[in-house]
């Protein structure tokens, strides 16, 4: 864990606003979002990003869901980057130099990988 604590702090400030946001500011029933990865388990570096899965409580279209959020990404966070990943299964977030993947999962696939944690999930 070779990251001093302003930088840290910066991620956990991160994690907070972008995981409120998901869950009230998107225009669908967010059911949930969790910090995943390295940030979540305590072996990131100076260089990891922050990982963040959430799911939706209504039927959706993955990539629908993905269009219909970037442009509202981009307005609440002004300056931001985000773009669709080469795979179009992650939203590559960029914010004041702070990385994060976002990713949409199904309910039953985001309970089974919050199961064992119980922190970090909103």
């Amino acid at each position: 864990m070779a990251e001093n604590r302003e930088i840290a702090q910066q991620y956990k400030k991160k994690w907070k606003a972008l995981a409120n946001w998901l869950k009230n500011s998107t225009g669908y029933k967010v059911g949930g979002v969790a910090k995943e990865g390295s940030r979540r388990d305590g072996t990131f570096t100076s260089k990891s990003d922050l990982d963040v899965d959430f799911w939706i409580s209504e039927s959706y279209n993955k990539q629908q869901v993905y269009d219909d959020i970037i442009p509202k990404l981009r307005k609440s966070f002004p300056n931001s980057q985000v773009q669709k990943g080469s795979s179009k299964n992650v939203l590559k977030f960029s914010y004041k130099g702070k990385k994060t993947d976002i990713v949409l999962l199904p309910k039953k696939e985001f309970i089974e990988k919050v199961k064992k944690y119980k922190k970090d999930v909103i």
